[in-house]
């Protein structure tokens, strides 16, 4: 399943895409959960401390090589990490990853099964057991890229000082090789979002985005009648890299002549 990204994770991300560096990549530490925390890292039943002597280290250069399926792309640890010999019982459900060996950030959160402690026996987390899973139904496999590459210890890069919105008649896919553009059958060019023009980071229930903080428009008539199937939010004016695409549901129809535009708080970017 996806890995459950947690509350700090994910602002860092949507801080980039506002215009905001991100920081130098830690290493993560594991911890231990039989009920799970928030996605802020709270609350929660942490039995790291009772049953070994506490959070082990997961070195950023002990994740793997980026694997990509058709729906995620994920990486796992290489090596076994070892807690020691348990201390006492308990059974792990959850498996968190945090920023520091004591409080810090919560990274990331991975529920596991048949994970008991039993007093005296190594508490091992084999490897390949820990992944970081992210789905590629909204964000593209170069973004999605980007961050896990970023966990590996690969800066992000500078953040865009604009996003482009580009419109399509047809999914793009994950890898951005899918039906060909339309922007310019509507508008005469992909219009520009300045890092500065997202809202602030928003949520509802787990999920966090951000959103256009204005209208998305050229004020220019389409110059044909197409159908718009998804919206697609791109690095460059032309050509570039995919970041996400968001399906147009129903399936948008432009009228010839009529401007078309992108109303305040239409275009969504979510991470849940």
């Amino acid at each position: 399943m996806t890995t459950a990204l947690g509350t700090y994770f994910r602002n860092i991300i949507f801080n980039w895409l506002k215009g905001t560096a991100a920081p130098l990549t830690p290493d993560l530490y594991a911890a231990l959960y039989s009920v799970a925390p928030t996605r802020a890292g709270t609350g929660g039943t942490d039995i790291t401390n009772v049953v070994s002597t506490g959070r082990i280290l997961i070195p950023k250069t002990d994740w793997s090589a980026i694997t990509t399926t058709s729906t995620y792309l994920e990486i796992q640890t290489n090596s076994d990490r070892s807690f020691g010999n348990a201390l006492s019982t308990g059974t792990t459900n959850y498996i968190a990853l945090f920023d520091a060996a004591t409080s810090g950030n919560m990274w990331a959160l991975q529920p596991v099964t048949g994970f008991a402690a039993i007093v005296g026996i190594p508490l091992v987390i084999k490897a390949g057991t820990l992944k970081i899973r992210i789905g590629t139904s909204v964000w593209s496999n170069y973004f999605v890229t980007k961050w896990l590459n970023y966990l590996k210890n690969t800066s992000a890069g500078t953040p865009p000082a604009n996003t482009y919105v580009g419109l399509w008649n047809g999914d793009p896919l994950a890898t951005g090789l899918g039906t060909a553009e339309v922007t310019t059958n509507i508008w005469s060019a992909r219009q520009a979002i300045a890092s500065g023009n997202w809202s602030s980071i928003l949520s509802s229930g787990d999920t966090l985005y951000i959103q256009n903080a204005s209208p998305i428009t050229t004020g220019v008539g389409a110059s044909s009648t197409q159908s718009v199937t998804h919206t697609v939010l791109l690095d460059a004016a032309t050509s570039g890299n995919h970041l996400l695409r968001i399906p147009s549901t129903p399936t948008y129809i432009s009228t010839a002549g009529s401007p078309t535009s992108i109303v305040t708080g239409a275009l969504n970017l979510l991470l849940p």
